[in-house]
């Protein structure tokens, strides 16, 4: 059962609450280079990235979310790190969100000043704790960035922006321990209902960055936590918005289902995969196993996974996430006459056993 928190509006998509899970990224050209982020964050947008994220270190980078704004169609978010200027510029520039620590920016007017700018314009803010720069004065409590270190450094930063009335909070709690991050994030999940961004932090590059996501990100998921994620590799952001899927995957994406039917689709497609080989053989080599067959078999798998995979499932994707919603808009249009009268007559005998239960009350006070 996924955990419900407040809606928190970022640009065009809205998190928490029951919306669905917004996946982003971040852009990694330098920042100085607008025209090659603008190129990035087209080229990740087509993929299918919800929200973009691109760091603004001082108040002149802000011109990279104003062009990037105008490239593409889904939030922006800046990340400032230091200078409270920055995230100033950035919010006049056009952004969607902005990702900074208060306590990391300087005295109180600063903070305000963050503040009072996003509440004007609905912009909301993501408080973004890592396990690996954790406030000193928290550190030396705990002697090493343990789960409660790390959640009492998230609502340290909470309260300095709830202290100017700012509420519109996203928070994300991350580390590159997984077990630790996930400890970290049931812990939040349990103080605050502000809605969380989940991610494994330096997660690493393919191979090893999507083991620890599937198993950080994909667990707490299960565990009805999260409402935005980021899979977090050191390659290409597009690689972060496709996580590997492939057609089979965009399938379960557009219906979900359990294991049992999981590993039955597993079976019967090699099933098929090596009657289909065995067909060939025997049709085109009269039997006979040919090693350049298996190696264009081999080359061909990899050049399908380089070069059409990423296309297919976008296909996929669209289409399998089409057809159910109109499958589920047709079962709703076929029951709804059955569930009205079902809250008819439940509504019915609530009454009459309220009824009921009232004359009995009245014998029992006569006696």
């Amino acid at each position: 059962m996924r955990q419900l928190k407040r809606t928190v509006k970022i640009g065009n998509i809205t998190i928490g609450g029951t919306n669905p899970i917004a996946v982003q990224t971040m852009l990694n050209v330098p920042v100085k280079d607008i025209a090659g982020n603008v190129e990035q964050a087209k080229r990740v947008a087509k993929a299918g990235c919800q929200i973009v994220r691109v760091t603004v270190p001082t108040p002149a980078d802000a011109a990279v979310v104003s062009a990037i704004k105008e490239a593409v169609d889904i939030p922006v978010v800046a990340d400032i790190h230091f200078d409270y200027r920055a995230a100033l510029a950035a919010i006049d520039a056009g952004a969607d969100k902005i990702r900074i620590n208060p306590g990391n920016i300087g005295d109180d007017d600063r903070v305000k000043a963050v503040a009072d700018a996003c509440n004007a314009k609905n912009i909301p803010i993501r408080i973004g704790v890592n396990g690996g720069s954790l406030e000193k004065h928290i550190l030396a409590r705990y002697g090493a960035p343990v789960p409660e270190a790390m959640v009492e450094s998230a609502m340290y930063h909470v309260r300095l922006l709830e202290k100017h009335d700012f509420n519109n909070i996203v928070i994300s709690i991350k580390s590159s321990n997984v077990p630790r991050m996930m400890a970290a994030y049931r812990l939040l999940a349990s103080q605050t209902d502000y809605p969380l961004h989940v991610g494994v932090t330096e997660a690493g590059g393919n191979r090893m960055g999507l083991i620890k996501s599937g198993m950080g990100i994909g667990g707490l998921l299960l565990e009805g936590i999260g409402d935005t994620l980021r899979v977090s590799l050191t390659g290409d952001p597009e690689d972060e918005v496709y996580a590997g899927y492939d057609i089979l995957r965009a399938f379960r994406r557009g219906f979900p289902h359990g294991g049992r039917l999981v590993a039955a689709e597993d079976f019967f497609y090699w099933v098929f995969a090596w009657i289909f080989v065995f067909l060939m053989f025997r049709d085109r080599n009269y039997g006979q196993i040919r090693g350049y067959v298996l190696a264009a078999l081999i080359l061909g798998m990899l050049l399908y996974i380089l070069l059409l995979s990423r296309r297919i499932l976008l296909v996929f994707s669209t289409f399998f996430g089409f057809l159910s919603r109109m499958i589920a808009g047709l079962f709703r249009l076929i029951l709804m006459p059955a569930g009205k009268s079902v809250k008819k007559l439940r509504k019915m005998v609530r009454k009459a056993l309220k009824k009921k239960i009232k004359q009995v009350r009245m014998v029992i006070v006569k006696k």
